[in-house]
């Protein structure tokens, strides 16, 4: 919170916070898409290796980067809420 509000101490206007919360909750929806898909790859070739074969269907993929995204954005959308009522003078007090 203390970095934004410096951010906006020194000039920053909202909008530009606000992207820079909506990249950054980019970056980390799509970072974790990855690592999801591949935690999920390899629990499919242990189950496959045990005997079970099954695949994951593209529209399940596309539901976990959906949901993934989804809930990146609220978060994202709390944050901005919150941060754009910061007041910049915030980061003088002690």
């Amino acid at each position: 919170m203390k970095d934004y509000a410096t951010l906006k101490a020194i000039g920053a206007t909202n909008a530009y916070v606000r992207n820079l919360i909506v990249t950054q909750a980019l970056i980390f929806a799509a970072v974790g898409f990855v690592f999801g898909v591949s935690l999920m790859e390899m629990f499919r070739v242990g189950i496959a290796n045990a005997g079970t074969i099954f695949y994951y269907t593209p529209i399940m993929y596309l539901s976990f980067a959906i949901t993934t995204l989804v809930i990146s954005m609220m978060g994202a959308v709390a944050a901005v809420r919150r941060i754009t009522k910061v007041e910049p003078a915030t980061v003088f007090r002690g």
